[in-house]
């Protein structure tokens, strides 16, 4: 039995000990969610795609180039300004050191668990706050302009696989969107510039609710707890 733990034991060292080449290593992070975790155990949630690695801080929207490369046999990482050299593969753990002050580093923990599927926000939802203007007694409110043919939305978002259509009172707006099922954040618009994100705080069968966070006049502005609710069936 001791034999064989030992033998167990040297075939892990043996496959942690052989090299991970830049190519193994890019498969592993690309279209992959992690938490980083920093000396000081801090943590932050990020996304490699694969333009940019995106670093989901509330505070703050960054997008980053990042590569990975051979520098004289060692495997690198190029994240964050700097060069990281790939200390070692675990199991759902990655451990980077940097090249220059070995005291700065980082391990990545692969983010396995959903927050959300996405196949489950697909749909229309009604914004809370207008909901009862469905209401076949309900008196909707002038047009937005003098033309007739101009009629006032009822405030609402409709998901598809990669897109949605987001209409306010008085505008209606198709978007690309991505979803980060491990996070629970929708993107819109360009992914690797976005300034418009919604993370999904709650989703039930019939309610959603979102943080919002978007960049209006150069500053980062915040909604919480935007509530939207299931839009009702077409009846036939």
């Amino acid at each position: 039995m001791k034999r064989a733990f030992k033998l167990i034991s040297l075939a892990i060292i043996v496959t942690n000990c052989q090299r991970v080449s830049p190519e193994q290593l890019h498969k592993k992070l690309v279209n992959e969610s992690f938490i980083l975790v920093n000396r000081n155990n801090d943590s932050i949630e990020i996304e490699f795609a694969e333009d940019c690695v995106k670093t989901f801080n509330w505070d703050f929207f960054t997008y980053e180039a990042w590569e990975v490369k051979d520098n004289m046999g060692a495997t690198i990482l190029f994240f964050d300004g700097r060069y990281f050299e790939l200390v070692e593969i675990l199991e759902g753990k990655i451990r980077f050191t940097d090249v220059v002050n070995d005291s700065i580093h980082f391990e990545l923990i692969k983010a396995s668990e959903k927050s959300i599927n996405e196949g489950e926000i697909v749909g229309a939802w009604i914004d809370e706050g207008y909901y009862h203007w469905l209401s076949d007694d309900f008196i909707p409110p002038p047009p937005c302009s003098f033309s007739d043919t101009d009629t006032f939305l009822i405030p609402s978002i409709e998901f598809y696989k990669d897109s949605c259509i987001h209409t306010l009172a008085c505008s209606k707006e198709r978007m690309p969107i991505r979803v980060n099922e491990n996070f629970g954040i929708i993107e819109f618009g360009r992914f690797c510039n976005t300034r418009h994100q919604w993370k999904v705080r709650s989703l039930k069968e019939d309610t959603i609710t979102f943080d919002i966070r978007y960049v209006e006049d150069h500053e980062i502005r915040y909604i919480d707890s935007k509530r939207y609710i299931k839009a009702p069936a077409v009846k036939e």
